[in-house]
């Protein structure tokens, strides 16, 4: 059976971003999302994020699957609660806690 092609692998500290938008707003959160490699070069599980919203707020939460910790927030809308997230990330500091999953 014939291999199909494969799409050429991202050289060490690239990346890429289905979304350029999402990118532009939010690198950090992004590279965290999309990433797939370590500075070292050793492959790496991208973090997830779920969004839950009802009547008054957005919660979100981060996953970062390789070191088992989660990252959340809740804001007013999802526009202040990623922007919240990437603030943190650039230097904030984000307070990750152990993920029980």
């Amino acid at each position: 059976m014939k291999r199909p092609s494969q799409a050429t692998r991202p050289k060490r500290g690239e990346f890429t971003c289905p979304d350029t938008a999402f990118l532009m707003l939010y690198p950090e959160l992004a590279k965290g999302l999309c990433d797939t490699f370590w500075d070292d070069g050793k492959p790496r599980k991208c973090w997830t994020i779920k969004i839950s919203m009802n009547d008054e707020s957005v919660l979100i939460v981060l996953n970062d699957p390789d070191s088992k910790l989660v990252a959340f927030t809740s804001a007013e809308g999802l526009t202040e609660g990623l922007s919240a997230i990437e603030h943190a990330l650039q230097g904030d500091g984000v307070s990750w806690r152990k993920s029980k999953f």
